[in-house]
């Protein structure tokens, strides 16, 4: 847990998830090639924000789903160009030694890539 992030409110008290996005890179959270859902208590389910890199400014997590002023963020990391990166790492490993290496079959350590954040907002409000 995070604790005191600090947010840009709206008028209606929901939270710009682009700040947080920012403050987390700032913080050197490993957020490259990933991408971003926070948790909906109200619909029990980890919604879909976008990746790292593309989230709006005007992106915002509703007040209704801010429990005891704290966001759950999850974090995934873009498992297609993990793969596609051990793809061209196993082509030039290829051209390297002239062995052919088949690629992993278990994928497991990719898929387990994720973490979670959860975190107290602290106040402050948009103009």
């Amino acid at each position: 847990m995070i604790p005191r992030i600090p947010v840009q409110r709206s008028a209606d008290g929901s939270v710009f998830l682009k700040n947080i996005v920012d403050y987390l890179i700032q913080e050197a959270f490993p957020l490259y090639d990933s991408k971003i859902f926070y948790y909906s208590p109200n619909k029990d389910i980890y919604m879909y924000c976008g990746g790292y890199n593309s989230i709006s400014s005007d992106y915002l997590i509703p007040y209704e789903d801010i429990h005891n002023g704290q966001i759950k963020l999850k974090i995934r990391k873009n498992v297609s160009s993990r793969l596609s990166q051990l793809q061209q790492e196993t082509i030039s490993d290829e051209v390297k030694s002239s062995q052919v290496e088949e690629a992993p079959k278990d994928h497991s350590q990719m898929l387990n890539n994720i973490f979670s954040l959860s975190g107290n907002v602290s106040s402050s409000s948009s103009s």
